[in-house]
């Protein structure tokens, strides 16, 4: 189920703010996809609540952002994080991002406790001339590095969790991506999520702009939207369309157009 804006609005969107996952527990799962971001920016924000339910051996994945793979170029950890308190060189709660030509830059930070929600952040942002690579768990800065080889990255996957490690035992929610510096023009991301479409920021309508795609749309729904139209000309000007994949072919290409 494919849902599309269309042509009518005229506004500004200046640097994005996306909620991929909102303010209700969302069970981590192995390969979930909860999104695509067509451009992850150099400065970026990311920030989200975890609660890990049980630590076993091994790397557990909770959230990985990449450009395909899992570690194979520059870009298929950024960011990734994974659960590994039963190692004894490490930490517990393991944190991989791109960051000065290494690909895999490890971070280790003290495992979180369970049953209980943490926030975490992490941040890319331009300081003066540099670029500062920040983690902060519940407020506190656990982790700050410059960053002297920061990029842009195209069709960046979020999972949550990845689909080459076992997920962690947990839960996340409010997971929020601000993507880019005041004035940078971006695409939102696209969500791929069965539960919901949410965006409070005014975006202007284009023309074949795909929001979402919906895994399932059930027989029992609520779709509500605020729209502001500038003007009116003649013939069909499209809003919002959802599809299963055409115009009006079939049943369900227009469910609602």
């Amino acid at each position: 189920m494919r849902v599309i804006l269309g042509v009518v609005l005229l506004s500004v969107v200046t640097h994005g703010l996306d909620v991929l996952i909102r303010d209700y527990e969302t069970s981590l799962k192995t390969g979930e996809l909860v999104a695509t971001i067509p451009v992850l920016a150099m400065s970026y924000k990311i920030s989200f609540d975890l609660k890990p339910k049980l630590y076993s051996y091994g790397f557990h994945s909770v959230l990985h952002f990449t450009v395909g793979n899992d570690v194979s170029e520059y870009g298929d950890r950024t960011p990734a994080l994974w659960f590994r308190p039963y190692e004894s060189n490490y930490k517990g709660f393991h944190i991989s991002a791109p960051i000065n030509g290494n690909k895999n830059r490890g971070i280790f930070i003290d495992t979180l406790p369970l049953n209980v929600w943490t926030n975490v952040f992490i941040s890319q942002q331009r300081v003066v001339d540099n670029y500062v690579f920040t983690i902060k768990i519940n407020g506190t800065n656990a982790f700050s590095e410059n960053n002297t080889k920061p990029q842009k990255f195209d069709n960046v996957k979020v999972f949550a969790s990845d689909p080459w490690y076992p997920s962690q035992d947990g839960s996340i929610k409010n997971l929020i991506l601000e993507n880019g510096e005041p004035g940078e023009t971006l695409a939102k991301a696209v969500l791929k999520s069965k539960y919901f479409v949410y965006n409070e920021v005014e975006e202007t309508l284009k023309k074949n702009n795909v929001v979402a795609i919906l895994s399932k749309l059930e027989q029992l729904f609520d779709i509500y939207f605020d729209l502001k139209l500038n003007s009116f000309s003649d013939g069909f000007r499209s809003v919002i369309h959802f599809t299963i994949g055409e115009d009006n072919s079939i049943y369900g290409d227009r469910i609602p157009g």
